[in-house]
Protein backbone atom coordinates (compact mmCIF):
# COMPACT_ATOMS: atom_id res chain seq x y z
CA UNK A 1 0.00 0.00 0.00
CA UNK A 2 2.66 2.23 0.59
CA UNK A 3 4.04 1.71 -2.93
CA UNK A 4 0.73 3.11 -4.11
CA UNK A 5 0.64 5.92 -1.71
CA UNK A 6 4.42 7.10 -3.31
CA UNK A 7 2.96 6.59 -7.04
CA UNK A 8 -0.02 8.74 -6.55
CA UNK A 9 1.96 11.01 -4.37
CA UNK A 10 4.61 10.93 -7.36
CA UNK A 11 1.61 11.84 -9.78
CA UNK A 12 0.35 14.61 -8.02
CA UNK A 13 3.79 16.17 -7.50
CA UNK A 14 4.25 16.18 -11.83
CA UNK A 15 0.69 17.76 -11.56
CA UNK A 16 1.82 20.22 -9.54
CA UNK A 17 5.10 20.77 -11.66
CA UNK A 18 3.61 21.20 -14.99
CA UNK A 19 0.62 23.44 -13.20
CA UNK A 20 3.17 25.47 -11.81
CA UNK A 21 5.05 25.49 -15.06
CA UNK A 22 2.14 26.85 -17.11
CA UNK A 23 2.00 29.57 -14.40
CA UNK A 24 -1.00 28.36 -11.85
CA UNK A 25 -0.16 28.49 -8.20
CA UNK A 26 0.29 26.09 -6.12
CA UNK A 27 -2.85 23.64 -5.57
CA UNK A 28 -4.03 23.13 -2.27
CA UNK A 29 -3.66 26.93 -0.74
CA UNK A 30 -7.53 27.36 -1.26
CA UNK A 31 -8.15 24.03 0.84
CA UNK A 32 -5.92 24.85 3.32
CA UNK A 33 -6.82 28.53 4.06
CA UNK A 34 -9.50 28.75 6.35
CA UNK A 35 -10.49 32.40 6.05
CA UNK A 36 -10.96 32.01 1.89
CA UNK A 37 -13.80 28.81 2.86
CA UNK A 38 -15.69 31.12 4.93
CA UNK A 39 -15.67 34.08 2.67
CA UNK A 40 -17.06 31.29 0.31
CA UNK A 41 -19.51 30.40 2.51
CA UNK A 42 -20.67 33.63 2.55
CA UNK A 43 -21.37 34.01 -0.98
CA UNK A 44 -22.87 30.43 -1.53
CA UNK A 45 -25.72 31.51 1.78
CA UNK A 46 -26.53 35.52 0.46
CA UNK A 47 -30.10 35.93 0.80
CA UNK A 48 -32.05 38.58 -1.20
CA UNK A 49 -31.94 41.16 1.66
CA UNK A 50 -27.57 40.89 1.16
CA UNK A 51 -27.99 40.86 -2.64
CA UNK A 52 -29.61 43.73 -2.66
CA UNK A 53 -27.11 45.73 -0.06
CA UNK A 54 -24.47 45.27 -2.49
CA UNK A 55 -23.09 47.73 -4.15
CA UNK A 56 -22.40 47.55 -8.11
CA UNK A 57 -18.28 47.35 -7.09
CA UNK A 58 -19.27 44.53 -4.95
CA UNK A 59 -20.94 42.53 -7.08
CA UNK A 60 -18.39 42.23 -9.60
CA UNK A 61 -15.49 41.78 -6.32
CA UNK A 62 -17.70 38.80 -5.39
CA UNK A 63 -18.04 37.78 -9.12
CA UNK A 64 -14.23 37.87 -9.35
CA UNK A 65 -13.93 35.72 -6.27
CA UNK A 66 -16.60 33.08 -7.38
CA UNK A 67 -14.48 33.06 -10.74
CA UNK A 68 -10.97 32.12 -8.71
CA UNK A 69 -12.76 29.12 -6.94
CA UNK A 70 -14.61 27.82 -9.98
CA UNK A 71 -10.82 27.85 -11.29
CA UNK A 72 -9.81 25.70 -8.01
CA UNK A 73 -12.95 23.23 -8.46
CA UNK A 74 -12.41 22.59 -11.89
CA UNK A 75 -8.59 22.14 -11.27
CA UNK A 76 -9.41 19.51 -8.68
CA UNK A 77 -11.79 17.86 -10.76
CA UNK A 78 -8.68 17.62 -13.86
CA UNK A 79 -6.48 16.36 -10.85
CA UNK A 80 -8.89 13.60 -9.91
CA UNK A 81 -9.76 12.66 -13.39
CA UNK A 82 -5.75 12.02 -14.04
CA UNK A 83 -5.70 9.63 -10.65
CA UNK A 84 -8.79 8.12 -12.12
CA UNK A 85 -7.21 7.77 -15.59
CA UNK A 86 -3.88 6.54 -13.92
CA UNK A 87 -5.22 3.64 -11.63
CA UNK A 88 -7.22 2.16 -14.17
CA UNK A 89 -4.88 2.15 -16.70
CA UNK A 90 -2.24 0.85 -14.35
CA UNK A 91 -4.82 -1.90 -13.26
CA UNK A 92 -5.25 -3.27 -16.55
CA UNK A 93 -1.43 -3.25 -17.24
CA UNK A 94 -1.30 -5.20 -14.24
CA UNK A 95 -3.95 -7.18 -14.70
CA UNK A 96 -5.05 -7.88 -18.13
CA UNK A 97 -1.87 -10.37 -18.64
CA UNK A 98 -3.21 -12.71 -15.71
CA UNK A 99 -6.66 -13.30 -18.06
CA UNK A 100 -5.19 -16.20 -19.33
CA UNK A 101 -5.24 -17.75 -15.57
CA UNK A 102 -9.27 -17.09 -15.66
CA UNK A 103 -12.33 -18.06 -17.40
CA UNK A 104 -15.18 -15.78 -18.43
CA UNK A 105 -17.00 -14.37 -21.20
CA UNK A 106 -15.56 -11.01 -21.39
CA UNK A 107 -13.05 -7.89 -20.30
CA UNK A 108 -15.34 -7.40 -17.58
CA UNK A 109 -16.13 -10.48 -15.94
CA UNK A 110 -12.21 -11.34 -16.26
CA UNK A 111 -11.39 -8.55 -14.93
CA UNK A 112 -13.58 -9.08 -11.98
CA UNK A 113 -11.91 -12.29 -11.08
CA UNK A 114 -8.77 -10.87 -11.18
CA UNK A 115 -9.26 -8.36 -8.72
CA UNK A 116 -10.42 -10.31 -6.93
CA UNK A 117 -7.44 -12.28 -6.44
CA UNK A 118 -4.75 -9.48 -7.22
CA UNK A 119 -4.73 -6.62 -4.21
CA UNK A 120 -2.77 -4.20 -6.29
CA UNK A 121 -5.01 -4.49 -9.12
CA UNK A 122 -8.12 -3.74 -6.45
CA UNK A 123 -6.11 -1.21 -4.77
CA UNK A 124 -6.05 0.27 -7.62
CA UNK A 125 -9.34 0.04 -9.14
CA UNK A 126 -10.18 1.33 -5.29
CA UNK A 127 -8.65 4.69 -6.31
CA UNK A 128 -9.99 4.92 -9.47
CA UNK A 129 -13.89 4.53 -7.48
CA UNK A 130 -12.86 6.95 -5.07
CA UNK A 131 -11.35 9.93 -7.94
CA UNK A 132 -14.45 8.81 -10.09
CA UNK A 133 -16.85 9.74 -7.10
CA UNK A 134 -14.82 12.87 -6.92
CA UNK A 135 -15.45 13.55 -10.38
CA UNK A 136 -18.81 12.83 -10.12
CA UNK A 137 -19.39 15.25 -7.37
CA UNK A 138 -17.38 17.92 -8.83
CA UNK A 139 -18.69 17.31 -12.42
CA UNK A 140 -21.47 20.66 -12.13
CA UNK A 141 -19.71 22.37 -9.11
CA UNK A 142 -17.55 25.12 -11.52
CA UNK A 143 -20.08 25.72 -13.81
CA UNK A 144 -22.78 26.38 -11.44
CA UNK A 145 -20.50 28.84 -9.95
CA UNK A 146 -19.49 30.44 -13.07
CA UNK A 147 -23.17 31.14 -13.82
CA UNK A 148 -23.70 32.86 -9.98
CA UNK A 149 -20.63 34.83 -11.09
CA UNK A 150 -22.30 35.78 -14.30
CA UNK A 151 -25.51 36.41 -12.94
CA UNK A 152 -23.35 39.10 -10.01
CA UNK A 153 -22.44 40.75 -12.68
CA UNK A 154 -25.71 41.17 -14.38
CA UNK A 155 -26.92 42.40 -10.79
CA UNK A 156 -23.98 44.92 -11.23
CA UNK A 157 -24.52 46.08 -14.34
CA UNK A 158 -28.51 46.13 -13.65
CA UNK A 159 -27.67 48.50 -10.11
CA UNK A 160 -25.48 50.53 -12.45
CA UNK A 161 -28.47 51.46 -15.16
CA UNK A 162 -30.72 52.16 -11.91
CA UNK A 163 -28.44 54.01 -10.32
CA UNK A 164 -27.90 56.16 -14.13
CA UNK A 165 -31.67 56.63 -13.77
Amino acid sequence: MADLDNKIENLDKMLDEYEGRIGLPKYGDIEDNDKYQEEMKKYFTMDRTDLEALMPEECLEIACRLNQFSLHLQRSQNRQSARMNWAESTAKKIGCPLFDNYNGWGFDEKFAKVMADNEPVRKLMDVHRLAKQCVDRLNFLSRSIDNFANTLKDLQKAKTKYEKV
